[in-house]
């Protein structure tokens, strides 16, 4: 692989950049640190360095690996470069590194679903294991639910027969760690009238491998689920994972290394791609309780959908708290990931909430493990969750 030459291609883009120092204020590390290095215009000045030959992949690649994949560098800058894109990219030209995290996702990718179905029990009581020989920090998720969510016929008849198909993509962390957040989404999907079809043998999406930097396993999940997608006829693809939704409409599409009829349908696929929010507005929101939430608004999360989220959990604007990355993005690990993560955490203790919300898997798992390392027993639920949990309560008077 000759990384300089497929560098070279984000050579224009990085020309581009006016070195304004805009991103920067937004830059959940340099904001940490203060280090230009470990921040988005530090990150351009690097690679404009390496390809002019001034330094070597080892002096860039540790300061990339610092980033969170937030985003949030990417919506403040004013000639609109894909940062993400960029450093992910570099991820995966960089020497590989992988911790705890990386290993256990990549088990995932690479073992057919129904196998960890039965495995899961020894694999919860394996990690359980781990804690006692492993630092708490350095274990990216909790053990794997023991009853993973036992997967309904492929086909729900939905209320009317006009209904449209939904194909609920449950993601590795619904599937195996929050099963109550699929069964929240396909109970909100039957109160819509949708028919729900949904894969017991779908892969992961292949974030895991894009954000470590691992192109060939991203490769191998892409094809995996578009082989299976391509048997099913459905309306609409809806997650409750922004991650997963991130990748299908994001990253597939413009997978080169896929043969030009997966491309297409990667494509297809992409336009019918939804966050689970996205498709019940107008839905009737939470009414206001004794309990107060905490609104954690996930990076990958657009307007629309966060707006959405905030009404069906009956609370107001956000504050600029509620944007704060909790780092999970960053698979990498490093002392970057922690020091999000104690920052969120040190908001959401200071505004006296009961409960935590957020629209994402993801940052649910990674705040349980930062409250797990604190020794905070808040609740931390997803948006979808609470919703169903107020459609279900008793009516009162």
């Amino acid at each position: 692989m000759n990384r300089s030459r497929e560098l070279e291609q984000f050579r224009p883009v990085i020309d581009q950049c006016l070195r304004c120092g805009l991103c920067q204020p937004v830059c959940p590390v340099f904001n940490h640190n203060g280090n230009e290095a470990n921040g988005p215009r530090g990150h351009v000045a690097q690679l404009a360095a390496l390809m002019a030959g001034n330094l070597a992949w080892a002096d860039v690649a540790p300061a990339l690996g610092t980033c969170l994949l937030c985003g949030l560098c990417e919506r403040a800058c004013p000639a609109q470069l894909p940062l993400i894109k960029i450093f992910m990219t570099v991820r995966r030209l960089a020497p590989k590194k992988l911790n705890a995290a990386g290993l256990q996702f990549l088990a995932y990718m690479r073992l057919p679903g129904t196998w960890i179905d039965k495995l899961a029990p020894a694999l919860a009581l394996c990690q359980k294991a781990l804690e006692h020989v492993k630092k708490q920090n350095e274990l990216a998720t909790p053990p794997v639910t023991r009853q993973p969510l036992a997967m309904p016929p492929q086909k729900e008849q939905a209320s009317t027969s006009a209904a449209r198909r939904a194909l609920l993509y449950p993601g590795c962390l619904g599937r195996w760690y929050f099963p109550q957040m699929i069964a929240a989404s396909m109970q909100t999907l039957r109160l819509h009238d949708y028919e729900i079809a949904i894969l017991p043998k779908l892969p992961c999406c292949g974030r895991p491998a894009a954000i470590a930097g691992r192109g060939g396993d991203l490769l191998a999940s892409a094809r995996r689920s578009l082989e299976i997608m391509a048997r099913q006829e459905f309306d609409l693809l809806v997650t409750p994972c922004p991650g997963c939704l991130a990748t299908i409409v994001k990253i597939w599409p413009e997978m080169h290394a896929l043969p030009p009829d997966m491309r297409k349908l990667a494509a297809a696929i992409a336009s019918k791609a939804h966050y689970i929010t996205d498709i019940i507005a107008n839905a009737p929101g939470k009414k206001q309780g004794q309990e107060k939430i905490y609104w954690h608004r996930p990076c990958l999360l657009g307007e629309r959908e966060d707006r959405t989220s905030r009404e069906l959990l009956g609370i107001g604007p956000a504050g600029e708290n509620a944007a704060r990355c909790c780092g999970v993005a960053n698979e990498l690990g490093g002392d970057s990931r922690n020091e999000a993560g104690n920052d969120l955490l040190q908001h959401i203790l200071a505004s006296g909430a009961d409960i935590v919300a957020t629209g994402c898997p993801g940052c649910m798992l990674e705040l349980q493990r930062i409250m797990k390392r604190r020794g905070c027993h808040m609740a931390v639920r997803h948006v979808m969750e609470i919703h169903m949990q107020e459609r279900k309560s008793p009516k009162k008077g």
